[in-house]
């Protein structure tokens, strides 16, 4: 193989991959920010294909809402998702594809998560957003909308003082309902206000403050404008609230409170096909601990036309699932809370016969899953020792008085790949993941950075196994920093650092074999091109004396003459100057004419 051969294969096999990932250093990134943007690709015009690109964001806000300026992709190959969380394992917000661009989305969180894949057989100018943090009280804002929510404030905790907040919705219907689902306000002096359009001249259509329930309110016209005031006195937890739109006849054509234990909530009511751009709230709230709700039809246009289940009472709240198609679930879902969000919404092509879905409450003692607040105690499941079902979702949350809990497993046994625990710092799906574990062999010891625990449990419709039991219990504040200083230079498996290390660690070794490549083969191809060369000149030394010229055969046999008269004597003897001259002329002479 020549040494242009050898070249051209490392050139093509070796430098131009690494280039091109070196060259790709745009694809992913962390951002710890309230607001920014980025592009990709940014380094040149069109993006690489066999990509797989990840980007986290995190805030310091209560919520992120995301922009895109630009998209193109190739449609059903090339996709961009967008998770409600810090990794994949988060809720899936959205998916897109193809040269439309995107509306813009909010998570429930301070963290998104968003990742780009790309194939082979084409690629595109790529895409590029925008994002910003959403305050925590999120006092204030303009929808356009046919149903929604409004939670003030949006996280738990109490309004602050010297509030002024305003809420706009624009509908397409011909009125609006509006339906409190909590309220608790400052009796007298912290208010909420009605009108049918942004006026303080307008009269009111109701003014309410302190713990009692509103009951619903309807508007005369296509939007409404909400109010909220407080002084500076004593602050309370707000309120939630969920509109829907009405018909010309003043009646709802979809969404409602339901305040009870069970039920079925059906869409449409009165039987054939939904209406196109439609849009539809209900929320539910039981007495219960949980509510466990499941599909019993689902008839909706594939991606376009959607069920969104939520756990709590708000858009804002936790996003369980998206549902859209004729599939129905093989089992059911089920909340954190005794609360639970439920939006329909369908696009302007085609009409599909909507679905059905039927609701229970939960209590505390069901073996799957639990809200548990104790100081210390254990789990068990399945309790009785036996495998657990195909298709289990289970979730507990553990609160404690503590600084933080450390959980122990004293049995676990999982279908390997297929079936999983989850262990997270917090209460819901969003919390930073502490471990993900599957098979028989038992986890270390974990701790929470916070007094707050959700574990997860989850199996697929295959084969089953025996489950698991952890204990756990509550930890003090010295034993705190010292498990914080512990979790931040401890690696787990699915960890971003053990990532980002092992990708450090691979880069390091691919450069290192490429230098001892480049440094072999140059040593190579020089003692190749040295020993070349010492051939030739060896070739040159031994040609036969016939081979040489004529001249310098003549010469050879004049010098031997010449030096061959010698005295046999142990000394050399110095021959005569003047025959020797005589004999090289006569040497030399020969030669030159035999030249002439």
């Amino acid at each position: 193989m020549s040494q242009r051969h050898c070249l051209i294969l490392f050139l093509k096999y070796i430098i131009l991959p690494i280039s091109a990932s070196v060259g790709n250093n745009d694809c992913g990134g962390h951002f710890n920010s309230n607001s920014g943007n980025f592009k990709y690709p940014s380094n040149r015009s069109d993006y690489l294909g066999n990509q797989d690109c990840s980007w986290h964001i995190e805030s310091s806000g209560a919520r992120i809402e995301l922009k895109f300026t630009k998209f193109n992709t190739v449609p059903g190959d090339d996709f961009v998702y967008i998770r409600d969380g810090e990794n994949s394992d988060s809720p899936l917000l959205e998916k897109f594809s193809g040269e439309k661009l995107p509306p813009s989305l909010r998570t429930t969180t301070n963290k998104a998560f968003i990742r780009f894949t790309s194939d082979k057989s084409g690629t595109r100018e790529g895409f590029s957003l925008t994002w910003e943090t959403i305050d925590n009280r999120a006092c204030g804002d303009h929808f356009n909308g046919d149903s929604g929510s409004i939670m003030y404030p949006v996280t738990s905790g109490h309004y602050p003082n010297h509030a002024d907040c305003n809420w706009v919705i624009d509908s397409n219907g011909a009125g609006i309902e509006i339906q409190f689902t909590r309220f608790d306000t400052e009796p007298e002096k912290d208010f909420v206000y009605i009108r049918d359009r942004q006026n303080s001249k307008v009269p009111e259509l109701g003014k309410y403050s302190g713990s009692t329930l509103p009951s619903s309110v309807k508007t005369k016209s296509n939007k409404a404008f909400i109010k909220f005031t407080s002084d500076i006195r004593n602050p309370f937890t707000g309120f939630s609230l969920i509109w829907n739109i009405l018909d010309s006849t003043g009646h709802k054509e979809c969404g409602d409170y339901l305040n009870s234990d069970s039920g079925t909530i059906k869409h449409p009511m009165s039987g054939g096909h939904y209406q196109s751009i439609t849009s539809c709230s209900w929320v539910i709230v039981t007495s219960g601990a949980r509510i466990e709700l499941k599909f019993t039809s689902l008839s909706t246009e594939a991606d376009c036309d959607f069920v969104y289940i939520r756990d709590g009472e708000s858009t804002s709240s936790h996003l369980i699932g998206k549902y859209s198609g004729t599939t129905l679930l093989p089992s059911s879902v089920r909340t954190t809370t005794n609360k639970a969000f439920i939006q329909f919404t369908s696009d302007h092509s085609s009409e599909n016969r909507g679905f059905a879905l039927d609701w229970n409450t939960v209590d505390d003692h069901d073996e799957c899953g639990n809200h548990i607040n104790m100081d210390n105690g254990s789990i068990q499941y399945p309790e009785t020792g036996e495998s657990y079902p195909n298709e289990a979702d289970c979730i507990w949350v553990i609160v404690t008085s503590g600084a933080s809990i450390e959980l122990k497993f004293t049995k676990f046994s999982t279908k390997k790949d297929h079936d999983f625990v989850y262990v997270r710092d917090g209460e819901s799906r969003s919390s930073r993941r502490l471990g993900k574990f599957s098979g028989t062999l038992t986890p270390s010891i974990v701790r929470t950075t916070s007094n707050k625990a959700f574990i997860h449990f989850t199996s697929d419709n295959r084969i089953t196994s025996t489950g698991f039991a952890v204990t756990w219990k509550t930890v003090d504040d010295v034993d705190t920093q010292v498990s914080t200083i512990s979790a931040s230079i401890s690696i787990t498996p699915h960890s971003e650092a053990a990532t980002g290390s092992f990708k450090f660690i691979i880069t390091g070794v691919i450069l290192a074999i490429i230098l001892i490549f480049v440094v072999a083969t140059t040593i190579f191809f020089y003692l190749k091109k040295r020993k070349i060369k010492d051939q030739q000149e060896n070739s040159l030394v031994d040609l036969p004396t016939q081979q040489l010229d004529p001249g310098m055969g003549n010469r050879h046999d004049s010098e031997n003459s010449l030096y061959g008269a010698m005295p046999e004597t142990t000394e050399p003897q110095v021959p005569n100057r003047g025959s020797r001259h005589d004999s090289e002329n006569s040497l030399y002479g020969a030669t030159l004419a035999k030249d002439a």
